[in-house]
């Protein structure tokens, strides 16, 4: 008898809320590529960001852009500067978003490869005094190829600058903005399966 009364004067005393309302559950911030574009936008959020972009087109404005590796499409495109020195800023996505956003310098000039390559050096330089060191870095001028890759990574974004130029007349430049990767994790190890054929 005095245990169900003890049950109905705990169930009367207790608050049916808690006191302590709970905080708000974050909202992830989106990881910003280039100039307020954020990951994941839409192809219209990107546009009304840049109104001065146009559609994407390749060179000489006669062909589309091919989609990148991962599957994303070019989205829009614009002039723009980097350092100072003249790019076309093209904007990637993928399933609806924006993933990624390729920079190709545009003042490049043939036969020019030392004034090039300076420029491509002086990029590395800046890069490295915002990023940090680089990751990885290969930078040669052997057998008549001059060539820099790198690749940083810092404040959420993963760049890699790219410059190439064969004997002087085929200079090309390009500065990619991503977000860093999630870490791969192996699939768990399954004890007792054979995949081995007997």
């Amino acid at each position: 008898m005095l245990a169900p009364l003890l049950v109905a004067l705990l169930a009367t005393a207790a608050p049916t809320a808690s006191p302590i309302p709970a905080p708000p559950a974050a909202t992830p911030v989106a990881q910003e590529l280039w100039r307020g574009a954020k990951v994941g936008m839409a192809a219209k959020a990107v546009q009304d960001l840049f109104p001065q972009g146009h559609a994407p087109y390749g060179e000489g404005r006669n062909y589309a852009l091919p989609a990148q590796d991962d599957g994303a499409q070019p989205i829009w495109q614009m002039d723009e500067q980097v350092y100072g020195r003249p790019a076309v800023a093209t904007f990637f996505a993928k399933n609806g978003g924006l993933t990624s956003v390729i920079l190709k310098l545009t003042g490049l000039k043939a036969h020019a490869t030392l004034g090039n390559m300076g420029d491509a050096r002086a990029l590395k330089t800046a890069f490295s005094g915002y990023y940090g060191a680089p990751r990885q870095c290969f930078d040669s001028t052997a057998r008549g190829l001059d060539q820099i890759a790198c690749t940083w990574e810092g404040h959420g974004l993963r760049i890699g600058l790219s410059y190439q130029d064969f004997a002087g007349s085929s200079p090309f430049m390009i500065i990619s903005i991503r977000p860093i990767p999630a870490p791969h994790k192996p699939p768990p190890v399954i004890f007792g399966r054979r995949n081995r054929r007997d």
